[in-house]
């Protein structure tokens, strides 16, 4: 019986924190979608969890900016949570459970609301700041470019984590005075538009897909691009393929064969921008 009221106290416990790691989100933001969408995306994330989180390089990527730390608090916590509730069992001990449980709370409620209020502006600036510079200063008609997609979705919260990054992008290229344009995805001929271009060599692509598709829209079966519907380019192109690259279809990456970067696992937005930042890291 006491074993069962540990187990029970410590499966609340754990629910208790995802839904407070929610509202935290909600609340400091203001600008997310409501809870049910971000209840699912916790949902659809148990299988990048594990995959990707208790990776080598997930961690790395957990601290290898202030922004990704909070990811990596929110699973440790989660983590310890569980541990604190296996010791308590074995130990048939409530005082170890619960103190250890309230200092974990503790390191959550405050980290939480401290980086996400953080954090919250600073995705905000970094939106306005794609939104504002969609190519460079100098770049004219006849140029040579780097083609960044930016697909535009339903959801606010999609379009700002990806605003992020190509904000990351627009400094990057600034920094190694390579030439640029943001290329906005409101439907496929968008798209085509950026990968048939004969000025543009390289592409970075960031949104939602998998390794052989491309969403964006609604991300439904009207609203994506399938890779290997494309048709061959010449000379190839540099590809670096940002988006989730679960499954075994034919990537774009595939395709051309020319450099870049393409997974084959899930990915997420604290993934891409570890490494757009260690791509223009010292340069």
């Amino acid at each position: 019986m006491e074993n069962f009221v540990f187990v029970f106290l410590g499966l609340l416990l754990c629910v208790f924190i995802i839904v407070l790691h929610l509202f935290i989100e909600s609340e400091s933001k203001k600008i997310l979608d409501d809870l049910t969408d971000g209840y699912y995306y916790i949902l659809d994330g148990w299988d990048l969890i594990y995959h990707e989180i208790f990776s080598w390089k997930s961690i790395c990527c957990m601290t290898c900016d202030f922004f990704n730390c909070f990811f990596g608090l929110f699973i440790f916590s989660l983590l310890m949570l569980v541990f604190a509730m296996i010791i308590a069992v074995l130990l048939r001990n409530l005082i170890f459970f619960l103190f250890l449980s309230a200092f974990l709370l503790i390191i959550l409620i405050f980290g939480s609301f401290t980086i996400r209020i953080k954090t919250g502006n600073l995705l905000v600036k970094s939106y306005q700041q794609s939104i504002e510079h969609p190519q460079s200063d100098d770049l004219s008609e006849n140029d040579k470019h780097i083609a960044i997609i930016f697909p535009h979705y339903s959801s606010l919260k999609d379009e700002l984590v990806i605003g992020d990054c190509i904000s990351l992008l627009i400094d990057g290229f600034n920094k190694t005075h390579k030439k640029y344009k943001i290329y906005n995805i409101y439907k496929k001929s968008n798209f085509e538009e950026a990968y048939y271009h004969k000025n543009v060599d390289e592409l970075w692509i960031i949104g939602h897909g998998t390794h052989g598709i491309f969403g964006f829209g609604k991300k439904d079966e009207n609203d994506r691009i399938v890779y290997s519907d494309l048709k061959p380019v010449d000379p190839p192109k540099i590809i670096y393929q940002l988006h989730c690259n679960n499954g075994n279809m034919e990537s774009l990456w595939d395709r051309n064969k020319n450099g870049g970067f393409v997974s084959k696992y899930k990915r997420t937005f604290y993934h891409n921008r570890c490494y757009i930042l260690q791509k223009f890291k010292n340069k």
